[in-house]
């Protein structure tokens, strides 16, 4: 057993020595230092919020002018609830419909008017032409003016009928409006200067025959509300040079993020699991250039070379962490280190390595 781990021991100590792994830890080796180094950037430096809680108080540092894009937003929902839905006619002549059948309604009830029958039975037989079936003095009194009005009367009576029906028409009614509204709709159509026994024998003769005639045109409907909320003005926030951006243990709110954001601070909630994602990213560009190395260009598997990728890597890698939160990105010299590999490695290595940088 105990020359079983001496071997073993000495097997580890003869590879750890050897070329080959020496070559290939110098390829690996960055990726502790770049992980460190992405890291530092969101994880060591200016990290001031944790859990959505500012852990300092901080001042504007000049004037800014941020979007406050949640009042933004609300201002935006709030016009776009104002948008009515644009209307359409239903396909199908639904008003001459409906005004064919006010008409066939009121012939029968002339018809009843002139019949033999006594007031009491005409009063039944067009309370049945009518569907009502409530019995109650204002109902029966309706019924009963319908019944005993003169044929000039009624003819008038017929005229602001119409012509109540013709004011819903032009107005519109649509499926919701009849569902919810329909009695209230009629009501405030009918004909102001008829008493209130006039009124209720006309609401009661427009109910049965009135349907939607209006249905929504989703799309103009869509086109209205984005005219609207594309016509709100974005809300700006102003922080004056000296103004407290946030205070200490304050919720940090979305327009104070993007206020800290301009003024230079990390605003990213970074953790272990941030960590974890950037070692696993660094691992795998470095296999990629390993693993392409090791099998297309394996002249290059050696400490020189891949020393060099590595210093490179790491030097781009410390120069673009330093840059300052508004620097250009365009600054840091890729092209540089393309030239470089490309001279002493080859363009290809160099290749592979610039776009894994980019």
């Amino acid at each position: 057993m105990r020359e079983k781990i001496t071997n073993i021991i000495n097997k580890l100590i003869t590879i750890t020595y050897s070329e080959k792994f020496r070559n290939y830890f110098i390829l690996f080796a960055p990726l502790l230092i770049l992980s460190s180094l992405l890291s530092s950037k969101n994880f060591m430096f200016h990290h001031i919020i944790e859990d959505g809680i500012s852990k300092i108080t901080v001042l504007s540092p000049e004037k800014l002018e941020i979007e406050d894009t949640e009042k933004t937003d609300a201002k935006r929902r709030f016009e776009s609830l104002k948008v009515r839905p644009v209307l359409r006619p239903i396909p199908g002549n639904v008003d001459d419909s409906m005004r064919q059948k006010l008409g066939e309604v009121l012939n029968s009830i002339q018809n009843i008017k002139t019949s033999s029958d006594s007031n009491l039975e005409k009063r039944n037989r067009i309370k049945n032409v009518l569907d009502i079936s409530e019995n109650d003095y204002f109902t029966n009194t309706a019924a009963d003016y319908i019944t005993t009005a003169s044929d000039d009367v009624f003819s008038r009576f017929a005229l602001e009928t119409m012509a109540s029906l013709n004011k819903i028409l032009a107005k519109g009614i649509t499926e919701n409006d009849f569902v919810e509204n329909k009695n209230k709709i009629i009501e405030s159509n009918v004909t102001e200067n008829y008493t209130r026994t006039q009124k209720l024998a006309m609401q009661h003769i427009l109910r049965i025959l009135l349907e939607p005639n209006m249905e929504e045109d989703k799309s103009a409907t869509e086109s209205a509300t984005h005219r609207v909320v594309s016509a709100v003005k974005p809300v700006i926030a102003t922080y004056e040079k000296g103004d407290i951006i946030v205070s200490s243990g304050d919720r940090v709110k979305k327009v104070q993020r993007d206020a800290l954001k301009k003024a230079g601070y990390n605003v990213n909630q970074f953790d272990f699991i941030g960590i974890i994602g950037i070692l696993s990213l660094v691992g795998l560009c470095i296999f990629t250039t390993v693993y392409y190395i090791a099998n297309f260009e394996n002249k290059y598997i050696k400490a020189p070379y891949t020393g060099l990728i590595a210093l490179l890597v790491v030097l781009i890698t410390v120069f673009a962490v330093m840059l300052p939160e508004k620097t250009t990105p365009f600054v840091i010299p890729i092209p540089a280190i393309a030239m470089l590999l490309t001279i002493f490695t080859s363009s290809r290595i160099a290749l592979l390595v610039t776009m894994l940088l980019v």
